[in-house]
């Protein structure tokens, strides 16, 4: 090979995939930007098991077992409750923690006669042959594999598409004297996520990641938290700094002709999730596997390497309907369509270690079929009545399963075949114009139903053929009566909602943490008042007016763990002006 490789950045990423390289004997260049290592202070990572094993396999110097603090056990608090306990046996996923200059350190000695530093990118001719610019030199690559982080400049010059979000939360990184006897500890709160992860660096200490969505003073908000929540953290000369962005991005697709992206230049995730890293080093090791055919001009390999590792979908999707209107008064019709439904990254993180992620997760599909009726009945009644069919195939949800060390967890995979059909009514009765006769009102009342049944009619986990789906009540009914005097407009609103299940075994009872169990049924009485004069609008009303208790979810990680409790009764008030 005439040409080498560049490697845009001298991180983590980038010193693995150069350690790689030099393994081969191929020729590279890692090109950096800063001037030296930069070093971050404060900053851990979480190691899991399979990423400890990929780094000791490839220099068994690194010897991460030895010096990186080891997670005895796993607590998770829902505020001040405890939830969850997982020891070091029921969690495999964060085997151990370090402090990120460390491991950095330990990894760049491995290609550091590779890295020009200093060298930053300024300009890419081409993705099919790169040419990149740097403020110093102009090199011609084989292939680059951009590894230079969430901001990269490399992915910014080719104008990857990507998905972009912010969280709405800042992080703020520290670490703190405490004793932690090896246990990280995770707090939801109302306001964020408090992390605190057992370190071990001449003394016992905690890494504490605090992401808040609050606008007050960080460090006194962990002042009260450690008061509180009894946290035992010498808070004494605390050093938060101005904190970070939380930011959510996702390459549409992670190469270009011979430019790759890796690690955060490809995606970026919350860091609670505690997973940006081990993702990262996933891509180093999907790439390796392959490198030998991709350096003998197997182009496929790329493609394989963006189906793993972004999996992109590309199809058609089926669908007809149509209507038949025997008179102004009545429709028929109907529609037969087919339904698709994607992995997203929430099915498959593991922010909750409670929960497991079948490797073999697959996409779900399944169709629609619709028929129902719709008119009215001489203007006084308008009515639409529906009966439907969904079918899913590998529909994807959460299975109760035993592992070989003989724990059970909630695994998430595709559970099986289920049907969901029934029926849905909507219906209006002008019950002034009906009964009343009176021009100087309005009276309406409503009645919108869905009664439900579903069923897995096909599963190879055990004990689920015949079971319910999950989040599906039996019956939803809503019906109220609006009436409307002169400029005022009341309404009052019944609803009503039966009994559902969180996973496909149809547990009834919650187990500890929460996040399996019934939802019970519940039933809520709203009103509100109206008064509209020319472009203003003023409404005011009480909700759950009879202070009803009630959850409609059980919550697998943020805020949760557990039961997420509704409002109580509340009351608003508004004004609207049209300009």
């Amino acid at each position: 090979m005439s040409k080498p490789i560049v490697i845009a950045g001298a991180g983590i990423i980038g010193c693995l995939l150069g350690m790689i390289l030099k393994k081969r004997d191929i020729p590279f260049v890692i090109l950096e930007k800063n001037k030296e290592l930069k070093k971050i202070p404060f900053r851990t990572v979480a190691l899991t098991k399979d990423t400890i094993l990929f780094l000791n396999s490839l220099d068994k110097k690194i010897d991460i077992n030895r010096w990186a603090t080891p997670v005895s056990k796993m607590e998770l608090y829902q505020n001040h409750d405890l939830t969850m306990t997982l020891d070091k046996n029921e969690n495999d996923k964060v085997t151990s923690i370090c402090l990120l200059y460390d491991l950095h350190e330990k990894l760049i000695k491995n290609v550091e006669k590779n890295i020009k530093w200093d060298e930053e990118i300024i300009d890419l001719k081409t993705p099919d042959n790169p040419i990149v610019q740097t403020n110093k030199n102009k090199i011609e690559a084989e292939f680059l594999f951009a590894t230079d982080g969430m901001n990269s400049m490399v992915r910014q010059l080719l104008d990857f598409e990507s998905d972009e979000w912010f969280y709405g939360q800042k992080a703020y990184v520290t670490c703190v004297k405490a004793k932690h006897n090896n246990v990280a500890k995770q707090y939801f709160l109302n306001s964020g996520t408090l992390a605190l992860l057992p370190l071990n660096d001449k003394e016992e200490q905690y890494s504490i990641i605090f992401c808040t969505n609050s606008t007050g003073v960080v460090s006194e908000e962990l002042q009260e938290l450690n008061v509180k929540f009894k946290l035992g953290l010498d808070l004494s000369g605390l050093k938060l700094g101005n904190g970070f962005e939380l930011k959510h991005s996702r390459a549409k697709t992670l190469y270009i002709g011979k430019t790759v992206l890796c690690g955060d230049a490809a995606n970026t995730f919350h860091p609670m999730a505690g997973q940006g890293l081990n993702l990262g080093i996933g891509d180093i090791m999907e790439l390796e596997q392959n490198l030998d055919q991709l350096i003998s001009g197997d182009m496929k390999v790329l493609s394989q390497y963006n189906k793993k590792r972004n999996n992109k979908r590309t199809f058609m999707l089926f669908g007809i309907g149509g209507s038949y209107k025997p008179n102004e008064n009545i429709e028929i019709y109907s529609n037969v369509s087919e339904n698709y439904r994607s992995v997203t990254f929430a099915d498959i993180s593991i922010i909750n270690p409670a929960f497991s992620i079948n490797p073999d997760i697959s996409d779900e599909r399944g169709n629609t079929i619709d028929l129902g009726i719709r008119g009215n009945i001489n203007k006084l009644i308008s009515y639409d009545l529906t009966l439907f069919n969904l079918n899913y195939k590998d529909r994807i949800g959460f299975a109760q399963k035993e592992f070989k060390d003989g724990s059970v967890k909630s695994e998430r995979g595709n559970i099986g075949d289920a049907i969901i059909y029934g029926l849905e009514s909507n219906i209006d009765f002008d019950v002034n114009n009906l009964i009343i006769k009176n021009d100087n009102i309005s009276l309406n009342v409503f009645l919108n139903t869905a009664i439900i049944d579903s069923e897995y009619i096909r599963s190879e986990e055990n004990g689920v053929i015949g079971k319910k789906v999950e989040f599906v009540p039996n019956y939803n009914i809503k019906t109220g009566i609006k009436l409307g005097i002169g400029n005022f407009i009341f309404n009052t609103q019944y609803s009503h909602v039966s009994t559902q299940f969180t996973d496909s075994s149809n547990a009834k009872e919650g187990n500890i943490s929460g996040i399996i169990g019934e939802i019970p049924g519940y039933s809520l009485l709203d009103f509100s008042i109206a008064y509209r004069l020319k472009k203003i609008k003023i409404e005011t009303g009480i909700n759950n007016l009879t202070n009803t208790y009630y959850f409609t979810r059980r919550a697998t990680g943020y805020p949760g763990p557990g039961i997420i409790p509704s409002p109580p009764r509340n009351s608003y008030l508004t004004l609207q002006i049209r300009l």
